[in-house]
């Protein structure tokens, strides 16, 4: 899935956290609000989560900025529009 709008990246993110809430083992936090992920992936940053859920299986949600990266500026975006 690819995102043009930090905010609705960060809206899906936070859909897929509380979609996958009753599964997550042990203490549930969600990490970085909203507002930060989207600033996050504003600047050209990485948005990466994981945790244990039931049955040993491991979610990781995952938002993967385009360009400009901030760490890999020279990488250019396979999906640009």
């Amino acid at each position: 899935m690819t995102f043009h709008d930090p905010k609705e990246a960060a809206d899906w993110f936070a859909e897929q956290l509380l979609r996958n809430a009753d599964i997550i083992v042990g203490s549930y936090t969600p990490g970085a609000t909203r507002t930060e992920r989207v600033l996050t992936l504003s600047t050209g940053g990485d948005v990466v989560g994981g945790w244990w859920a039931s049955g040993g299986r491991f979610l990781s949600l995952n938002l993967i900025a385009c360009s400009p990266h901030r760490v890999r500026p020279d990488y250019a975006c396979p999906l640009q529009k």
